[in-house]
């Protein structure tokens, strides 16, 4: 074998470990969950919250067996129920925005969810994404708020849906938590938490760190320099 077909097979050897190196970091960068704890209530209210009028006016449970969101595997859900005449909600301990602090990466929020009744026009449950200073509930920085139901176009009754939504925290942002309410802060049909349908099930809540494709660009420039300087020792 001449030196030119040695030199060959160990550039593509070179390059073929640097293309899988970027793979592996890739899938690493994507799914870095940042929280919450006991996302899938698999430990039942373990790490969450819950208030309201009580019963069907407005209540949670914990404590659904052999309901699962499709996002990942288990064998319990959280419910949250109001007829309208009452007020409920739940949420879930603050938890670190690790590399998304401070604004420096976007975020991505996504939750399984199963409308169980008929969907009234202008009725939507609050699920909110709040950012806080520090790790206590007196340091309230911002939220960013998703409407599930009328405004998402759900009918109710066709079973698990998964939301998503990307944003980036503010630059003061440190701690999140999330909040899931209805006609707590509306009690007016067709504005904000107002909900009169009966339950919803939610499941699998994840908040992860989005990668830049700068990130990504920096590493295969890397690899990729680390291939020519071989090279030119060689």
């Amino acid at each position: 074998m001449t030196k030119a077909n040695q030199a060959g097979i160990r550039q593509s050897m070179l390059l073929a470990a640097a293309a899988a190196l970027l793979a592996a970091a890739t899938p690493g960068l994507a799914q870095l969950n940042l929280g919450p704890p006991n996302p899938g209530f698999e430990n039942g209210s373990s790490s969450w919250f819950s208030g309201g009028t009580g019963g069907t006016a407005g209540s949670v449970s914990f404590l659904n067996p052999g309901q699962n969101g499709p996002s990942a595997p288990g064998t319990n859900a959280v419910s949250i129920t109001s007829d309208g005449t009452g007020n409920t909600d739940f949420r879930s301990v603050t938890f670190s925005l690790g590399s998304a602090a401070g604004g420096a990466q976007p975020v991505t929020f996504s939750f399984d969810y199963d409308i169980l009744g008929t969907v009234t026009p202008g009725n939507n449950v609050r699920v909110g994404l709040r950012t806080w200073l520090a790790n206590n509930n007196n340091n309230f920085e911002g939220e960013n708020n998703s409407f599930i139901g009328d405004n998402t176009g759900d009918s109710g009754g066709t079973g698990w849906e998964t939301f998503s939504v990307t944003y980036t925290p503010s630059a003061s942002a440190n701690f999140a938590d999330i909040r899931v309410s209805m006609n707590v802060f509306n009690h007016s049909p067709g504005v904000g938490d107002y909900w009169t349908d009966g339950t919803v099930l939610f499941d699998n809540f994840s908040v992860t760190t989005v990668p830049e494709p700068g990130v990504l660009a920096l590493f295969g420039l890397g690899a990729l320099t680390l291939v020519a300087r071989t090279f030119r020792r060689r």
